[in-house]
């Protein structure tokens, strides 16, 4: 989540984005739609349900286990590329943050959009009430 929305953030407040008038005008949609996602808590709770299966460690020895068969399971030559291939494609889940600068979504929207914030203010003004005050929220707290 936070990934898709510094993603379409970035986007949003680049340059060439702004500068194209087929684009312009998707701006308030854009923004509309992340805050929709930003605001929607089934997608906190989901996720939070998840992680604690992960740290119970019933889904972790689950996942290994499952690992560990489909690598016992595969018929290639103990050497070579493959084999390393096959052992790296069965590792499993690898969590990388590629933003670890931005600890809350919220926040890495209103960093993004305040340096764009005249170029925009346009679309911010025409999304609903509470859409609008949650981005100007979230550039006020950057």
């Amino acid at each position: 989540r936070k990934t898709t929305v510094v993603g379409f953030a970035l986007l949003v407040a680049s340059r060439r984005f702004q500068s194209s008038a087929g684009y312009k005008g998707l701006t308030g949609p854009v923004l509309q739609q992340l805050v929709a996602m930003l605001m929607d808590t089934t997608v906190k709770e989901t996720k939070t349900l998840a992680d604690r299966s992960i740290v119970d460690g019933s889904s972790a020895a689950a996942s290994a286990a499952v690992a560990d068969e489909d690598l016992d399971s595969l018929e290639i030559e103990d050497t070579g590329y493959q084999a390393s291939f096959a052992r790296l494609a069965t590792l499993g889940d690898i969590k990388i943050d590629p933003c670890p600068q931005i600890s809350d979504p919220a926040l890495g929207l209103g960093q993004i959009l305040k340096p764009v914030q005249a170029q925009i203010g346009d679309a911010v003004q025409h999304l609903p009430v509470e859409a609008r005050q949650f981005v100007l929220q979230a550039i006020a707290q950057s």
